[in-house]
């Protein structure tokens, strides 16, 4: 069920009484099978075994029938006392159609028992243990009714199931059997024996093919949203001797409500050795995603049995922001408002700066800057030459604020985390040696501060991965971070996402660039766009 199924089912009231059809529509056809098979029981003119065919197969119906009727009532009145609607979990498990195929059968070898007191001893027997199944099939649907709906990408995952053929090779072996017993036909029973043979190794092959396998993920190091990230599974084939073929690997990617399910294929895993495959997936959003649990399939060799294990390790991949480029309207005014920025500061001479290299002596060069090591191994005389730093210190304060009633505020969190990703990624590389100080308020407050170098790049995005969007989001806070960072000596901005009416800068700290999330994508694009 998806997210908007959901949604729209929250606060929707049953209005009257809401009555199962195909309940109802069960529970005739189940009586009139069993006022047809009591008919022929009186009568005596069907043989015993179709009388047990027909009161077994009528009995399963009209109950099955009769068990939704109830259901359905007692759904629409949860849904009315709960406010939600009830749907889908009326559906019977294993042990209540258990319970049913039981108290059927055991009704039918009672119908046909006659005078043999033992076989309605076995009857009655079969029918009680079938109405304990029943009751306890209830009691499990009941809960399920009142339970909350939860959401479970690997609900429909069944260690054992029939494929198509398998199906069509298991009821022709029914008819087959059904066949040989009336006849009777002892050639009907051979060929009854050499379809049923296949189908019993098939299964036994899956079973013992999975059973001596293990399988474990070897995860990329930096995954950023936006690019594919490539997933390896690697597999262990413990049997000694027996090669396995075709296996399949299904995994599963959870992000918050959104869910993948990517396939990889083994085609061979020799005995005792390690076989790699790999699916890949395109993560759009950054955060935490969870991998697992993990299931193995297999089919081979006749495909009429599908069997499969549940490996229910997890691991998390952490996807870091998505890094887009810098447009020139972005170089352009922001370059142009920090220039703007006028403070006077003290600055040491020459020997204060970044020495750049080594050059010989020109006319007019100072004195001072003469190396004597070099001049003495050169054999002539060399300066040191230097260059004025220009960079400065980086500052960014971002403000993820989010309304819950706004659909589009996630997108606006995103854009703004993009943008500081690739902001302060840049200055990581070109700034070396100046400081850089990244706050983040929404969710949670974070506060981040380290010296720019490529080194604690990675360290940065990593900490812009987690931060979510919220109305708690605290200004105050974000603004007590720009203490102690001198205006002439840094390059500040605040990117926000709350309405422009809302925002106010304190008055010394103007001399920060405000960027909205309603024009950040003026300053950034991204290569696929």
């Amino acid at each position: 069920m998806s997210d908007g199924e959901l949604r729209s089912d929250h606060g929707r009231e049953a209005r009257g009484l809401s009555i199962s059809l195909s309940g109802l529509f069960g529970f005739s056809i189940g009586c009139g099978i069993l006022v047809l098979a009591f008919g022929f029981a009186r009568s005596g003119r069907a043989a015993p075994l179709i009388v047990l065919l027909l009161v077994t197969s009528g009995s399963t119906v009209a109950l099955y029938g009769l068990i939704d009727l109830v259901a359905s009532i007692a759904a629409a009145m949860l849904s009315k006392s709960m406010h939600r609607t009830i749907g889908r979990v009326r559906k019977l498990d294993s042990i209540a159609w258990a319970g049913i195929l039981l108290i059927g059968f055991g009704i039918g070898l009672w119908t046909v028992s006659g005078r043999f007191v033992t076989v309605s001893i076995v009857a009655a027997v079969l029918a009680g243990s079938g109405l304990l199944f029943l009751v306890w099939g209830a009691k499990r649907l009941f809960d399920r009714m009142i339970a909350r709906p939860t959401f479970s990408a690997t609900k429909d995952w069944k260690r054992f199931s029939l494929t198509p053929p398998g199906m069509a090779c298991l009821g022709l072996s029914f008819l087959l059997l059904l066949g040989a017993y009336l006849g009777p036909s002892n050639m009907l029973l051979m060929i009854f024996a050499l379809l049923v043979g296949p189908f019993v190794f098939s299964g036994w092959h899956t079973l013992t093919t999975l059973r001596e396998m293990s399988v474990r993920r070897i995860l990329p190091t930096d995954v950023f949203a936006g690019q594919i990230a490539t997933i390896e599974l690697e597999t262990r084939n413990r049997r000694k001797f027996l090669t396995s073929w075709f296996v399949i690997a299904t995994d599963v990617v959870v992000q918050g409500a959104r869910h993948l399910r990517p396939v990889a294929v083994f085609v061979r895993i020799p005995p005792g050795k390690l076989a790699r495959s790999s699916y890949r997936f395109r993560p759009m959003m950054r955060g935490k995603y969870t991998l697992g649990p993990l299931r193995l399939s297999c089919r081979f060799p006749l495909g009429l049995v599908e069997r499969g294990i549940i490996v229910k390790r997890r691991d998390d991949l952490l996807v870091l922001p998505r890094i887009g480029s810098l447009t020139p309207q972005w170089n352009r005014e922001f370059g142009v408002a920090s220039e703007l920025v006028s403070r006077r500061e003290t600055r040491s001479g020459a020997f204060h700066d970044e020495f750049h290299q080594m050059r010989e002596y020109r006319h007019g060069d100072n004195s001072r800057l003469i190396h004597w090591k070099t001049s003495a191994r050169v054999g002539q005389l060399m300066v040191k030459e230097f260059r004025e730093s220009r960079d400065r210190d980086l500052l960014l304060l971002i403000d993820l604020w989010r309304s819950d009633r706004e659909l589009a505020a996630d997108s606006d969190v995103e854009i703004l985390i993009s943008l500081a990703a690739t902001v302060a990624s840049k200055h990581c590389v070109d700034g070396a040696g100046s400081k850089i100080r990244i706050a983040v308020t929404g969710s949670s407050n974070e506060l981040w501060e380290d010296e720019a170098s490529p080194g604690s790049r990675i360290a940065l995005l990593r900490q812009l991965a987690l931060p979510h969007g919220s109305d708690m989001a605290d200004g105050d806070w974000l603004w007590q971070q720009a203490d102690g960072m001198s205006p002439a000596a840094t390059r500040g901005a605040v990117l926000t996402s709350r309405p422009i009416k809302d925002f106010d800068v304190p008055l010394d700290l103007s001399w920060l660039t405000v960027i909205h999330s309603k024009t950040a994508e003026h300053y950034i694009e991204f290569p696929d766009e």
